[in-house]
């Protein structure tokens, strides 16, 4: 680089809004510099470069050299743009020591590639499920020495995720909180969440009971419906082979549904549908769990064997 400032390139950015800037201008600010004898200071690295190389003097001096740099090659392609400015923005508000700025880019890196794998293309597309989802991940992970990750490794995954969040707000690359009532070192099991209140009104009782009372209602019929449905299914397979899609319907809702009580395919629809939302209702309300933890919900996950051999 013969790019020559006057002050350091973290103080070089201070003051600037890195979202605001246009991209040809953004590409071409430094990254890190070391002084010169003059007082100058001269770019090591800068920010469209795929490798940042961090300055000597924000790490001791045994680190090796490969324990200073940044490798966005590292990270799916996609967010490479979002991570940068993140990183860029952290580092400029906060000027942390090298170690910890790499170590936000490692930590989020187990995250970026989750994202990947279910096929986000944007950090913009993540929701509270999708982080919910990657705590479930996180905590079922075994690492390489045959055992589940350590609480201070989970804390330092969910904190990255969280720096992330703080340092797109305002971007085209802004997401939801991860997790609005809860926070890392909670999900990670390191410490009690502390007193917190709620900020969404609580359901009046007069109306959680009719609420309640209609979801009971519906997972009451839920073994009928589900099974109707099968028969729906398997019946539509036979008559698509004679019939026209409107001739089936037809046929469907005279011989299944009208003898059911149903007096469409709508109406049988729309009372089907509404079993995973019955579900979650009954389970949110009596159980007291989170909906981080009611994501992560699996069939036969946890079995239970008690003293009379009853099975939970």
């Amino acid at each position: 680089m013969s790019q020559i400032l006057n002050i350091s390139a973290t103080d070089y950015c201070r003051s600037l809004k890195l979202h605001e800037l246009d991209d040809s201008v953004l590409q071409a600010l430094p990254v890190s510099s070391y002084p010169l004898p003059d007082g100058t200071h001269k770019v090591i690295s800068d920010y469209h470069s795929q490798e940042w190389r961090l300055e000597d003097a924000r790490f001791p001096s045994n680190t090796k050299e490969s324990h200073k740099k940044i490798r966005f090659q590292s990270i799916p392609n996609q967010f490479v743009a979002a991570v940068k400015l993140a990183l860029k923005d952290y580092d400029v508000t906060n000027s942390p020591e090298g170690a910890t700025l790499i170590g936000m880019f490692n930590n989020c890196k187990p995250f970026l590639l989750y994202l990947n794998d279910i096929g986000l293309q944007s950090t913009n597309k993540i929701s509270p499920l999708v982080c919910a989802n990657y705590v479930h991940q996180c905590k079922q992970a075994i690492s390489e020495r045959k055992k589940p990750l350590a609480k201070m490794t989970l804390t330092l995954r969910f904190l990255a995720v969280e720096k992330l969040y703080q340092h797109l707000k305002g971007t085209q690359w802004a997401f939801e909180h991860p997790w609005v009532e809860a926070s890392a070192a909670y999900l990670a099991g390191n410490h009690s969440q502390g007193k917190k209140i709620g900020k969404t009104p609580i359901i009046p009782d007069d109306q959680l009971q009719i609420l309640v009372q209609h979801c009971h209602q519906i997972l009451e019929q839920a073994e009928k419906l589900m099974a109707l449905n099968v028969e729906i299914e398997q019946q539509r397979k036979l008559y698509q082979q004679k019939y026209s899609i409107p001739k089936v319907n037809k046929l469907i809702t005279k011989n299944l549904l009208k003898p059911n009580g149903y007096s469409g395919k709508r109406a049988f629809n729309a009372l089907h549908g509404s079993i995973p939302d019955a579900m979650a209702i009954i389970i949110l309300t009596f159980s007291g769990i989170r909906n981080h933890e009611f994501c992560a919900i699996q069939t036969d996950a946890y079995r239970i064997e008690d003293n009379e051999e009853d099975i939970y």
